[in-house]
């Protein structure tokens, strides 16, 4: 077998994995003295090896992956050609392979793609939560097993992105997204600009907002106090409840101030985007502007404010005629996630023993690592009890038993 390049070479050698139950490692290379082009490539099961003994003075290490797995595949240049041939091939596993529903969460089978990470952006300036974000994101691409990442990834890029400066500007972004959005026709924004053709005022709503607003319209909420972005442009989120009680978001906004021109702009285009459907109720913070804003635009609408919110019985006036298949799905996926997920990590990673003890051996292999760290922790003070007192009771022996805190099993 050929390949054009070393990355051709990976992504073969990754998808055979994917399609297989494990993942891959780039390992062991060698590169031409001459000219600098790689030579060989070792690619690796990723259980291969063995982790280094860890010498820091950490509470909790790591749990074990790695297993010594002998799978491999090694390339070659063939310099006649300028291609990769196979010269090395183990297909042979010494550890059990992941199933399907597994695979997706295996570390070369993760990958955020652009179109992905410019949601993400946007959704963490909405105030939307990691966990909340994760979820649309698989419903868009069909699924928890096929969004391509992980809740953690999602963290973790979030975290490396707010240290970075983003390229085109915060409107510039902004209008990256809604362009690559504008594919789908339910999508929704629009914009306001001043006397000199600046962008001032900002609203989207993307299909399944304005879905969810169709159902649970009833009652609303809008706050710019709900986050504050870094250029201190305030940003409103309109917000309601499903039937679950869960928040459902109906559209969001960055204002570039909060005047009644502003307000009024704002109601005026969210009402648009739902095609003229006003709210019964909606509960604001207390402000005039926009007070008088929503006496303009929706003068029929119960204006309340927050603090008297918990006031009135909302739930008896969600929307009930739901079609809440998307609703329920959305919160059984997050469930079922998490199960696979803990499922996965009991498959994968070994129990990390304090001592090697048969019973902490067997409960290793029985229990889930939740549960086994549990018992292991209780196993831990049984073995820091001593009997300090027999008493004879009639026929019978009283033990009393003491706990020495001056033990402690190493970590």
């Amino acid at each position: 077998m050929k390949f054009e390049s070393e990355a051709a070479a990976y992504e073969f050698y990754n998808e055979y994995g994917k399609r297989n139950g494990f993942g891959i490692r780039r390992e062991y290379f060698n590169k031409s003295k001459v000219d600098g082009v790689l030579t060989s490539r070792r690619f690796t099961c990723f259980k291969e090896g063995k982790r280094s003994v860890d010498k820091r003075r950490t509470g909790e290490h790591r749990a074990e992956t790695r297993t010594e797995c002998p799978a491999r595949m090694v390339i070659s240049l063939d310099r006649k050609i300028e291609k990769y041939n196979v010269v090395d091939f183990i297909a042979q596993h010494n550890h059990p392979l992941q199933p399907p529903e597994h695979v997706h969460m295996i570390r070369s089978h993760r990958h955020i793609s652009e179109a992905q990470a410019t949601q993400i952006v946007l959704g963490d300036e909405s105030g939307l939560r990691p966990k909340d974000l994760h979820e649309y994101i698989s419903r868009q691409a069909g699924g928890i097993e096929t969004v391509g990442f992980t809740k953690k990834d999602l963290k973790n890029y979030l975290q490396t992105k707010r240290n970075q400066t983003l390229k085109h500007g915060e409107v510039g972004a902004l209008m990256m997204y809604f362009k690559q959005e504008s594919e789908n026709p339910s999508f929704f924004y629009d914009f306001q600009m001043d006397d000199e053709e600046q962008i001032i005022n900002i609203f989207w709503a993307d299909a399944q907002m304005i879905n969810d607003y169709g159902y649970f319209s009833d009652v609303i909420t809008f706050d710019t106090t709900y986050k504050t972005n870094k250029d201190c442009r305030p940003l409103g989120v309109f917000v309601g409840l499903n039937n679950h009680k869960q928040t459902v978001i109906f559209g969001a906004t960055l204002l570039y101030d909060e005047t009644i021109s502003s307000f009024r702009w704002l109601f005026e285009t969210f009402l648009k985007a739902m095609s003229g459907e006003k709210p019964k109720t909606i509960l604001t913070d207390q402000d005039a502007a926009m007070a008088k804003a929503i006496s303009l635009v929706m003068p029929e609408t119960f204006h309340g404010l927050f603090v008297v919110a918990y006031n009135f019985s909302i739930q008896g006036k969600m929307g009930m005629g739901l079609c809440s298949e998307n609703i329920h799905c959305r919160a059984v996926d997050g469930k079922r996630n998490n199960e696979s997920e803990a499922e996965y990590d009991s498959k994968h990673k070994l129990p990390k023993l304090k001592m090697k003890a048969r019973m902490l051996i067997h409960a290793g292999d029985v229990y889930t690592p939740r549960i086994f760290q549990e018992f292991q922790e209780e196993y831990e003070q049984y073995q820091n009890c001593y009997i300090k007192d027999l008493q004879g009771v009639n026929s019978r022996t009283l033990h009393t038993t003491a706990m020495d805190k001056r033990c402690k099993i190493g970590k």
